[in-house]
This record gives structure tokens, sequence and C-alpha cells, in this order.
């Protein structure tokens, strides 16, 4: 795969190196060409795990690719899937949905 302009973290040293700001257009861009990848990515119920500027690149044509699929967890159609919102708190810390259920698979209460 061509990574083009390289990976977003790069990217981004790029821009403060050169005093080269953000524009809102190309900020409004940037999230709405990665919220329909995620959009996309949960009706096929692939949960990324590890969305970081670094597993972000920036293509030649200047289409931002979500990349690095390591961390990826593919959900069963018969799997208990918890909303996006629960999964990690503002901190970045997992944590339990309001059931007491670990809010992700890995770590999912596996008692009935």
């Amino acid at each position: 795969m061509e990574c083009g302009q390289g990976d977003l973290h790069s990217y981004n040293a790029y821009r403060k190196v050169y005093n080269l700001p953000w524009r809102e257009a190309e900020l409004e861009e940037l999230k709405t060409q990665l919220f329909n990848q995620l959009v996309i990515l949960k009706k096929l119920r692939i949960y990324h795990r590890d969305i970081k500027p670094s597993n972000i690149i920036l293509s030649e044509d200047g289409k931002y690719k979500l990349t690095d699929f390591d961390s990826s967890e593919l959900f069963e159609e018969n799997e208990e899937v918890i909303d996006s919102e629960r999964l990690v708190d503002p901190c970045g810390t997992r944590g339990t949905d309001d059931r007491g259920t670990r809010t992700t698979k890995e770590f999912k209460n596996t008692e009935t």
C-alpha cells in the first residue's frame, strides 16, 4: 500500500516544525473521513481498538486511511456488543457498563 505523505503523527510533527497550522476545513475533512471508515467497520462488526495518529496514513490524493488492524476484533453476530460510548472513559480507562459487564470482549464478564 502506498503511504503518500506518511502517517498522521509524522505529518502533524512536520506541520509543527514549519508552523503550518491546521485549517478548520482540513480538520473537518479528517474527522469526516475517519468517521465514515468507523461507520463501515462497525457495520462489519470490526472494532479497531488502536486508533491513534500513527495508525492513520495520508495518501497522495489527500485521503486519510485507518491502518494497523493487529489489535482489532471481529464480533460474531450473536455476540453482545456494548455501545462505543461506554468502551473508554474520558481518561482512556476501560471500565464496566451499568450492568457490571466489562466493556471489551477480552474483559467481558463470562459469569451467568
